[in-house]
């Protein structure tokens, strides 16, 4: 193998993949980024098993071959050169040969029929686009609720499904929910064929976001045994789908609400976090009272331990007063993810599920984002 690229691009490319090329003391090829020329085309691909990334780059290439050199070694020297060098590959057997023009190296590597077989799309299959910034974000504001425990691995993942001509997002821990829509039709379209509903692994959804440039408009979709591939211009992302059911987390979603609260997102944060600093570690909790006659949103704590913070809002209030417990922490990470002014609280009974939507102004919320907490029972 023989080829001359641009530093530039290598080095952004590995810098991709290094995470997905972690530390595997086991397979040791797993740790490697396979660097292979063939047919006028160069490309860097990695895997985990789980996730594969494929992406050609930019390059002259003089002799077909390929080797899998370790991710972390290569990119650590690449990081050293100039922005602007042209490097010249040089696989030999198991040794990469790196010139950078004043800076050089040789490293060892591995054959690379060793490297895992990436799965590759077949041509026919079914496709959907989307419009990339918008489905990043629709995952970036669900992924921080997906669960980490493994007892249940369908909820380690987040739900993409079809309803109603739109796409959701949703993911849970059982103790909190987070579901967002984007914000396009579907074309009339309800999935891949009989396929309305999979469960793309979070690590999958990690590395997508990654990978999203601010550049990138469209992302093709293809569901293909079990495989999702995600397609960008230059990359393809490759995962397996979670086997399983997700739940039927709409059942959840408050239908009938008694009560809603309106307040400011600086204001009922700033209160929050004043809140989680009497809770106990990751635990905790604070009441929220909400009271119509004095037009005020109470948010208490009490411990034994460290003391008591008291906090009473400004909020636009509907309906009856109220009074819900709620782990502070959970209020804090998704409420944060919003990036709204207003926070909108949807309260249907003390024992219910709490509704948090963001939104513009105090009279309508976003439609596209919700936010659910389950109440802990009081002492």
């Amino acid at each position: 193998m023989k080829v001359l690229c641009k530093s530039e691009y290598l080095n952004k490319t590995i810098h991709n993949m290094e995470r997905v090329a972690g530390k595997n003391t086991t397979l040791p090829i797993l740790t490697t980024i396979l660097l292979e020329a063939r047919n006028s085309i160069f490309s860097l691909s990695v895997t985990n098993l789980e996730v594969g990334i494929v992406t050609k780059i930019p390059a002259k290439i003089e002799k077909d071959g390929a080797i899998a050199i370790p991710a972390r070694l290569l990119g650590g020297f690449i990081q050293t050169l100039s922005s602007t060098s042209d490097i010249f590959l040089e696989g030999k057997g198991e040794v990469l040969f790196v010139d950078g023009g004043s800076q050089s190296a040789i490293i060892k590597g591995f054959n690379a029929q060793e490297f895992p077989i990436i799965p590759k799309q077949r041509n026919g299959q079914e496709n959907i686009i989307l419009p990339a910034q918008e489905m990043r974000g629709a995952i970036e504001k669900v992924l921080p609720f997906v669960s980490l425990n493994e007892t249940r691995p369908e909820l380690t993942g987040v739900e993409m499904s079809f309803d109603g001509g739109y796409i959701f997002f949703a993911a849970t821990d059982s103790f909190r929910l987070g579901e967002s829509r984007l914000g396009v039709r579907s074309d009339g379209r309800d999935g891949w064929g009989g396929t309305k509903s999979i469960i793309i692994p979070a690590v999958a959804c990690h590395e997508l976001i990654r990978l999203i440039g601010p550049e990138d408009k469209g992302v093709t979709l293809t569901v293909q045994e079990k495989q999702l591939f995600f397609t960008l211009p230059s990359t393809t992302l490759v995962s397996r789908l979670i086997d399983g059911r997700y739940p039927d987390y709409k059942q959840i979603i408050p239908r009938s609400i008694a009560t809603t609260a309106v307040v400011r997102t600086e204001d009922f944060l700033r209160a929050i976090k004043a809140a989680a600093l009497f809770t106990q570690s990751s635990g905790g909790e604070v009441n929220i009272d909400i009271s119509k006659e004095k037009g005020l949103l109470g948010i208490t704590t009490q411990s034994q331990e460290a003391g008591e913070s008291n906090a009473a809002l400004h909020a636009t209030i509907q309906g009856e007063a109220q009074r819900v417990v709620l782990n502070p922490r959970y209020i804090i990470d998704g409420i944060a993810v919003m990036g709204c002014p207003f926070i909108h609280i949807s309260i249907t009974a003390g024992t219910a599920p709490v509704l948090f939507r963001g939104g513009d102004n105090e009279e309508h919320s976003h439609e596209d984002v919700l936010y659910i907490v389950m109440p802990i029972k009081s002492r």
